[in-house]
């Protein structure tokens, strides 16, 4: 029970961490965008990394190759 408890609170810490940084990483994209150093549709995305990038650090090699797998979404894929 206690592992489960640690487990729990070291998961809401995680989140904690993950939603302060994509805040402040959305913050510094609406400045940059204000100096005009930046392209309007930067503002679109809430995480500095691709989405492949993402897979691949968040769900691991599964997770990446289930993106890949996705028809549209593996690069050069077509949606016809």
């Amino acid at each position: 029970m206690r592992a489960v408890r640690e487990m729990t609170g070291a998961m809401a810490i995680w989140c904690a961490r993950q939603q302060a940084e994509s805040h402040a990483y959305q913050a510094e994209t609406r400045k940059l965008v204000a100096a005009g150093e930046a392209a309007p549709d930067t503002t679109d995305y809430d995480h500095p990394h691709s989405d492949y990038f993402d897979a691949l650090s968040s769900r691991g090699l599964v997770g990446l190759l289930a993106l890949l797998g996705l028809p549209g979404c593996a690069p050069g894929a077509s949606t016809a």
